[in-house]
């Protein structure tokens, strides 16, 4: 769990949300997780006071999940024809053990 005082105390980070650097997430959309992310956090607000960090990528994973391998979109570009995010390249790992 975080430590807040001690985080707090060093001044290495701050837990009010700016909405000038909120808004900058949805600005360049070249990348599509952006939006994965938003609905993941959105999604576990409802239901919880804290968040951690592998529950938004769990929950994430669950949104795209049914995108990028049923209908086959790419959450970012592609360079040589490989897949540059994380987020798809995550799920096409995960799918390999899937039925």
């Amino acid at each position: 769990m975080l430590d807040v005082e001690r985080l707090q105390f060093l001044d290495l980070y701050s837990f009010e949300l700016r909405l000038d650097y909120f808004e900058k997430i949805l600005e360049f959309t070249s990348s599509s997780y952006s939006f994965y992310w938003l609905e993941a956090v959105l999604n576990l607000m409802i239901y919880k006071d804290a968040i951690e960090f592998d529950e938004i990528l769990d929950e994430m994973i669950s949104l795209a999940y049914e995108d990028v391998v049923e209908k086959g979109y790419h959450l970012g570009p592609l360079i040589h024809q490989k897949r540059t995010n994380a987020l798809e390249n995550a799920i096409l790992s995960i799918q390999k053990y899937l039925p």
